[in-house]
């Protein structure tokens, strides 16, 4: 039987993301903020984010 100790170091050593070459490898990169969206809210839907927000 194998041990969950042995999968998990299996997994860190080598990560199905990274092909066994980089350490960490996601594939995700930041994104400037500037950038995130590609036209500006409303502000009736600016309003309506900040309530979700409110009523958590």
């Amino acid at each position: 039987m194998t041990s969950i100790k042995s999968i998990d170091r299996n997994f860190w050593i080598n990560p199905p993301w990274g092909n066994g070459r980089e350490k960490y490898r996601l594939g995700l990169k930041p994104i400037e903020k500037n950038k995130w969206f590609e036209v500006k809210i409303t502000e009736s839907l600016k309003t309506h984010k900040k309530n979700l927000f409110a009523k958590r």
